[in-house]
């Protein structure tokens, strides 16, 4: 709604200011265009005494300036079209990684039709920003056995490793690796509301500026129709919402969560799943802050029904009516152009 009002209001300027362009002399037929013709064109410059002149727009510069207008005009809708991205979250143990699971593996599916997903998962940033560049390099580089190589989207100038270690000098975070113990790294914040505020300074500017560039690289230079970013924390980390223009929420039963979170975590305790699950935004408000909820209560075949309905209803939100607004702009300002420049709409 937002890309079809904008460019329904660049549309009505891009008409509108057409009452000010450069003109020729009448009865002279020469026409000019110079920087003076820019200015005009784009409403920055239009003499006091225009009205008075008494001249006539040459259909041909007409149809330039037309086509000018409406190269800008689809630029930018075309940007506000790729930047309507998809945010899926919800509760921990919920499925979230079962829902994008399906998103992206149904593609391959013979009777898949459209909505082809591209997704960046906030966790594996996060996860993978805490890993020394050293080992970061050694995973984007394919070894001789490809079966070994680790999708890597972190590059090693992104990882804050370094920073991380100096900033809990004094404390045991490393494996016997070499890298940072999550684990170890997770119960020291636990217990240090300070520490804990000093990773979040770390980690979350990063997390935040790498999951931007993918998505822009995403919507820019990839065949996708969605860009999906799973961000679990989405309502959590404060206005991190604003940037998407659906959010997708994953839901399920209380006990059927809790059950799952000591399927997935079998070394938590009972009183550490609960704490986990407290952790988190309430179910609740999660629901009533997305646009779309799934609920993952029932069998994975359900799941992916609910999946395949909500990347349809996605589907019609951004192109409703089968043709994008950048394609109804073509169509139609490309005829315009074309019917100007052949003179059919000459003034005599």
């Amino acid at each position: 709604m937002v890309v079809f009002l904008v460019g329904k209001l660049l549309i009505q300027w891009l008409l509108a200011s057409l009452s000010c362009v450069p003109l020729s002399e009448k009865g002279k037929g020469d026409y000019y265009y110079g920087f003076s013709w820019l200015l005009q064109s784009y409403g920055m410059f239009c003499p006091s005494d225009f009205e008075s002149i008494g001249t006539l727009l040459s259909p041909d510069a007409m149809a330039i300036l037309f086509s000018l207008r409406l190269v800008f005009v689809c630029l930018g809708v075309h940007l506000g079209e790729s930047m309507c991205f998809v945010a899926l979250t919800g509760g921990i143990a919920c499925g979230k990684s079962s829902v994008s699971g399906i998103l992206v593996g149904s593609q391959s599916s013979d009777n898949y039709q459209d909505g082809t997903v591209g997704l960046i998962c906030a966790d594996t940033i996060a996860h993978q920003i805490l890993l020394p560049p050293s080992v970061l390099e050694s995973y984007s580089v394919e070894g001789s056995n490809p079966t070994t190589v680790i999708a890597c989207v972190v590059k090693p100038k992104e990882s804050v490793f370094f920073e991380l270690v100096a900033a809990f000098e004094g404390h045991d975070i490393l494996s016997p690796n070499g890298t940072i113990d999550r684990t170890k790294m997770g119960s020291i914040v636990f217990r240090d509301g300070e520490k804990r505020r000093g990773l979040n300074r770390i980690t979350h500017p990063k997390i935040f500026s790498i999951l931007m560039s993918r998505l822009v690289h995403q919507a820019l230079f990839s065949n996708n129709d969605l860009v999906v970013a799973d961000v679990p924390l989405l309502f959590e980390s404060g206005k991190l919402s604003w940037l998407f223009a659906i959010t997708i929420c994953v839901v399920t039963d209380p006990v059927t969560q809790f059950h799952r979170l000591q399927l997935r975590n079998p070394e938590l305790s009972p009183k550490e799943c609960e704490d986990r699950i407290n952790s988190q935004l309430n179910l609740d408000l999660k629901m009533k802050l997305s646009d779309i909820v799934i609920d993952n209560s029932g069998s994975l075949d359900e799941l992916k029904d609910k999946v395949e309905d909500v990347r349809r209803d996605i589907m019609r939100r951004l192109f409703g009516i089968g043709l994008s607004l950048l394609q109804v702009l073509l169509l139609i300002g490309g005829s315009t152009s074309i019917a100007i420049s052949s003179k059919f709409f000459s003034q005599t």
